[in-house]
C-alpha cells in the first residue's frame, strides 16, 4: 500500500512538462527574423541562440516562466517586451511538435519552427 501511495504522489507531483506529446527543448527558428531561439523546458526559458542581425542578443532570455497547462497544447509564460522594458504575460500555443505560436493578448507576436 505504501508503494502505491508513493507512486500516486510521485505522479501527481511530476512536472507538467512530462504531459507534452513531445520534448520542446532544442533550437527553433524565428519565422520573421534571422534568429534562432533555444528552448530549455527544464529551466522554463527561451533564449536567443543566434541572431545574424543582432549578435549582441545571443544568450539573452526572451521568455521565462514557461509553464505547460493541463491541456498540454497551451502554455503560459512571460516574454520580454522591449518597449516596456519588462516581461509581459504571453500564451504559447503548441500546434504540433514543430510549430509554436506565442500570443500577447489576441495578437500573435512570435512564431517558431523547430530546427533541431
Amino acid at each position: 500500500m505504501k508503494t502505491l501511495t508513493l507512486c500516486l504522489l510521485t505522479s501527481l507531483l511530476t512536472p507538467q512538462v512530462l504531459a507534452l506529446p513531445c520534448d520542446l527543448s532544442g533550437i527553433w527558428q524565428h519565422t520573421e527574423k534571422s534568429a534562432q531561439l533555444k528552448i530549455d523546458v527544464t529551466q522554463g526559458e527561451i533564449s536567443v541562440y543566434s541572431h545574424l542581425s543582432n549578435p549582441a542578443a545571443e544568450g539573452q532570455v526572451v521568455i521565462k516562466n514557461l509553464q505547460i497547462s493541463d491541456e498540454a497544447s497551451v502554455a503560459i509564460a512571460a516574454m520580454y517586451h522591449a518597449e516596456q522594458d519588462s516581461f509581459v504575460k504571453v500564451d504559447v500555443f503548441i500546434a504540433n511538435c514543430n510549430i509554436l505560436t506565442i500570443n500577447h493578448g489576441n495578437q500573435t507576436v512570435l512564431t517558431l519552427k523547430r530546427v533541431r
